[in-house]
């Protein structure tokens, strides 16, 4: 039963922050704090009443790595903080059934989704080598406003797009 209200959540979450970015360019703290603070909730009581750690230190560590991965780029400047928010409720909500890995898939499979839809946009706007150079300077020195003229994406598509990707063992 915890199980379907986990996957529920997420799968509402994701949907809902995704939509949103992609129409309005926010994601919603009343989307993504609630379902961080409702993931946690699950994993204490999966603690408590399984009395196995790992089900308290799977959602931690998967937050702390999203914070890790997403927070860099947040305080860098190149996504904003709902994008982390989101890739924390994410981690929040990751527990049974979605096994070790399943972070770390989110984590590739929304870069992978990124970086394409990224690529598109470019190409589809003529930009590419624009875009391209811009990435360049960022890496070169990260702080800079490189690659501002280009516009942003609306990575909580990617996020939404990656993670629910990563659940798709569970249904095939």
């Amino acid at each position: 039963m915890l199980e379907a209200i986990r996957i529920g959540l997420l799968v509402v979450a994701l949907t809902a922050s995704g939509l949103t970015d992609l129409f309005q360019r926010k994601i919603y703290n009343y989307v993504t704090l609630p379902a961080i603070g409702i993931g946690l909730g699950l994993a204490a009581g999966d603690w408590v009443f399984t009395e196995r750690l790992e089900f308290l230190l799977m959602p931690a560590i998967s937050m702390g790595l999203a914070l890790i991965v997403f927070g860099l780029p947040c305080w860098l400047g190149w996504m904003g903080a709902g994008d982390l928010k989101l890739m924390l409720a994410v981690g929040a909500l990751q527990g049974p059934p979605l096994n070790s890995s399943f972070m770390i898939q989110a984590i590739y499979n929304t870069a992978l989704i990124g970086a394409l839809m990224a690529l598109g946009i470019l190409i589809w706007r003529g930009q590419l080598l624009k875009g391209l150079g811009s990435s360049l300077r960022w890496v070169v020195r990260p702080k800079s406003q490189a690659g501002q003229e280009l516009g942003s994406l609306p990575y909580g598509v990617a996020i939404a797009l990656g993670s629910l990707w990563s659940l798709r063992g569970l249904w095939f």
